[in-house]
């Protein structure tokens, strides 16, 4: 009876799984961003339902930390433009937007290397990427790097909901440009502690180095941590690090589906991805 009962029970979990990867797939093709939102409610019911994975059997999040450009910062025309000034004045043609865009993965000096050359590791990024950052960090404000609209609030509501929680920014840019996106958005009480670009870490994204330091800048234990982006590189490094899960966001630089296939989680608005951290936080697991 035992074992008839246990093999029931299996089964009824197997099949909720299988309508929960049915939800998740049309989650993923809907345009609907309303359907889309229910539908993510929908699948953490089920989760719930199924008890297939309890709130205890995750770690605490005591930390969230986040990329800026593409994920925090709608800052493309900016970028865009500083990098096409920087090409002219150096002779060289300019590039399409899908070039920037493919591009970002990349730290600036290796980004502009890659823009010229196609290999990344060529030296004349190193002179290309001081002028683009000389330029680049000046022309900073509010207007040209601003933040994509929901997303101070919804930092704000995160650390309503645990006072406790620690936030902090690190992106392939270089450390000045981040500290002015941060000061110039009013983030700096939120994110006190941590605003690094890649020149003030060990080793840039997608290496882990970067978020272990950040890591321990906060006093949080990596397997603690969440790393939101827009790239694949970004969950590359959360994975590296040994976070405790990655969170990509779809209206950065890289298309919908390299964002799913790289992160944890997927979020295609600030609803959901406000949604899915708070249900994270309450040690739920939507995967």
């Amino acid at each position: 009876m035992l074992q008839s009962r246990k093999r029931a029970f299996l089964n009824l979990c197997q099949t909720l799984d299988k309508r929960y990867q049915a939800l998740q797939e049309v989650r993923h093709h809907s345009n609907n961003q309303m359907l889309r939102w229910c539908l993510l409610a929908l699948l953490l019911l089920n989760k719930q339902s199924a008890s297939m994975k309890l709130a205890t059997s995750r770690a605490r999040v005591e930390a969230v930390l986040w990329d800026v450009d593409g994920t925090l910062s709608d800052s493309f025309a900016l970028g865009f433009g500083a990098t096409k000034t920087v090409l002219e004045r150096n002779g060289i043609g300019a590039i399409s937007d899908d070039d920037y865009h493919a591009g970002t993965k990349y730290t600036t000096p290796r980004r502009l290397a890659w823009h010229v050359t196609g290999n990344p590791d060529d030296p004349i990024g190193l002179e290309l990427g001081k002028q683009f950052d000389d330029l680049y960090v000046d022309l900073v404000s509010p207007s040209t790097a601003p933040l994509y609209e929901g997303i101070l609030p919804m930092l704000s509501t995160l650390k309503k909901e645990d006072p406790s929680l620690k936030l902090g920014a690190l992106s392939n840019a270089c450390g000045a440009y981040v500290k002015a996106v941060v000061e110039c958005n009013s983030l700096s009480s939120l994110f006190p502690d941590v605003q690094l670009g890649a020149d003030e870490v060990p080793a840039a994204k997608p290496s882990g180095a970067g978020l272990l330091h950040c890591a321990q800048l906060l006093s949080v234990d990596p397997s603690k941590c969440i790393y939101v982006g827009d790239s694949p590189s970004d969950a590359a490094a959360a994975t590296n690090a040994g976070f405790l899960a990655s969170v990509g966001v779809t209206w950065g630089s890289h298309k919908e589906e390299k964002v799913r296939a790289a992160f944890t989680y997927t979020a295609y608005s600030v609803e959901e991805l406000t949604f899915i951290l708070l249900a994270l936080m309450e040690g739920q697991d939507l995967v």
